[in-house]
């Protein structure tokens, strides 16, 4: 090789060795180099808004490292920043840097900010470059789902659930669509999912006595209510106003599909009324609708409204105890104690084998103070004789012998509802704090509000356990 060639070459990498030592010592490489270092340490202290920061920081000074806007949008997105993880986000799509993990980020970024149609796009780019189907379906699924896209949801769900076999919420999601929709189908997969997690199976179990007795009906119209009240019952409200309104559309004539609709809407925000007066005056006799309409006004504060549909509920079912125990609500409410004492006692006379009634008429008389010697007392041993096992019924008697001044047996009771409540009686503390105050054991008494408070920090039972500290503790 020539000595000038040679002698090129090594000028050439001299250059190129002094041009990498002039970044090196750049005070903005530098600095870009510290961004992306506080960034990872924010992220190992689990402060994943200072991340975003220092990894947005970092792309800024370091452009050809292709990864840090994606960093910084995933971080971003971990904060709940949603808004700006779109953007940083989409400046990493700008530059081809996002990865498929990316835009499955993007689209859950783009769901949680509202933008549901370029959500939908993200995670179809994200399938397309080589994302796990599972998750893309999943999130097409849920997508769909807040678009009220129900038949899309639907096709999402299968796929989510035959890319994810083995995945119990892929099996459940696709159930309780097919519940709202084509109950017949629901079974084997909401089953699978029991099977694949045991911590469905009470939700399932709920909803599966609900879609056989659904099963039982030869009209379409009747069965999807009948799905649409076992979805009620586990919380899912929005699959179960869909299953109303199909049932609306199969029946138009169906009274208490249309009740049932304006219940759900009211679960799900909305007004509901004009489905309420709809099913009146389809069927003026339905009491489930009357029951329906009682618990619209009972919401707007109008009492007289809601007893007059509960009372009109009782006389076309007299023998319905739970007619009776909401006409005692109403009744109580209106003023006139005597006669609501007279609607639990016929309630819980109609069910003698059903807590809830006892349970009702025992709360009714502590409430309002209604003979608690001779109909309240027993009603709290009828509870507890049926239930001994749930710490409620004896916290209930506990309050019962409280404020008939037996503290003795208050505080056995008391006891006795923490030892089967086991971490989770918050009421039973308070009211054993309560006595203990009363007695003048202050010292027991803020253990016991603080356990409560402790135990249900956003419940009433907490919130007002958190009033009585700072009020008798300031």
């Amino acid at each position: 090789m020539p000595v000038h060639t040679r002698r090129c070459g090594a000028i050439r990498f001299i250059s190129i060795l002094a041009i990498l030592a002039a970044l090196v010592a750049s005070p903005r490489l530098a600095a870009g180099y510290r961004d992306v270092r506080q960034a990872g340490q924010a992220l190992a202290a689990g402060n994943h808004a200072e991340a975003a920061t220092q990894y947005t920081s970092a792309a800024r000074r370091l452009p050809w490292l292709s990864g840090l806007w994606q960093a910084a949008g995933q971080s971003a997105l971990a904060a709940g920043e949603y808004h700006d993880a779109v953007a940083m986000l989409e400046q990493a799509a700008d530059r081809q840097s996002l990865t498929p993990e990316g835009w499955l980020s993007l689209a859950e970024a783009c769901r949680l900010s509202g933008d549901f149609p370029a959500a939908l796009e993200a995670s179809a780019r994200a399938l397309e470059r080589g994302a796990d189907p599972a998750s893309s379906y999943r999130q097409q699924a849920q997508i769909h789902l807040q678009m009220k896209e129900y038949a899309s949801a639907l096709e999402s769900a299968r796929l989510w659930s035959g890319a994810a076999p083995q995945e119990a919420q892929a099996h459940y999601a696709l159930g309780l669509l097919l519940a709202a929709m084509r109950p017949e189908d629901a079974l084997p997969d909401l089953m699978q999912a029991a099977s694949l997690d045991p911590g469905l199976d009470a939700e399932i179990q709920s909803l599966r006595a609900s879609l056989n007795l659904a099963l039982l009906e030869q009209d379409p119209a009747y069965r999807l209510v009948q799905a649409g009240r076992g979805l009620a019952v586990i919380g899912e409200w929005d699959l179960a106003s869909l299953a109303f309104h199909r049932a609306t559309r199969a029946a138009p004539g169906y009274a208490e599909a249309w009740a049932w609709l304006g219940e759900a809407s009211q679960q799900q925000g909305l007004d509901g009324l004009h489905y309420l007066e709809q099913a009146i005056e389809l069927d003026p006799s339905s009491a489930m609708s009357l029951v329906m309409y009682g618990l619209y006004w009972q919401r707007q504060g109008a009492t007289g409204a809601a007893l007059d549909a509960f009372r009109q509920a009782v006389r076309l079912e007299p023998g319905n105890p739970a007619w009776l125990a909401l006409a005692g609500d109403a009744t109580a409410r209106s003023g006139d104690v005597i006669a609501a004492l007279g609607y639990y006692q016929e309630a819980a006379a109609l069910a003698p084998t059903d807590p809830a009634y006892w349970r009702a008429l025992a709360v009714f008389c502590l409430q309002y103070n209604a003979d608690l010697p001779g109909v309240g007392l027993p009603a709290a041993l009828e509870y507890a004789a049926l239930v001994p096992s749930d710490w409620q019924a004896w916290d209930i008697l506990g309050q019962a012998q409280q404020a008939m001044g037996y503290q003795a047996s208050a505080e056995s009771f008391y006891l006795k509802a923490l030892e089967l409540g086991d971490g989770r009686a918050a009421a039973a503390h308070f009211h054993l704090g309560s006595l203990y105050l009363s007695q003048g054991q202050r010292a027991l008494a803020y253990d016991q509000w603080v356990k409560a408070r402790n135990l249900d920090p956003q419940g009433l039972v907490g919130i007002q356990a958190a009033t009585y500290l700072e009020r008798y503790f300031p």
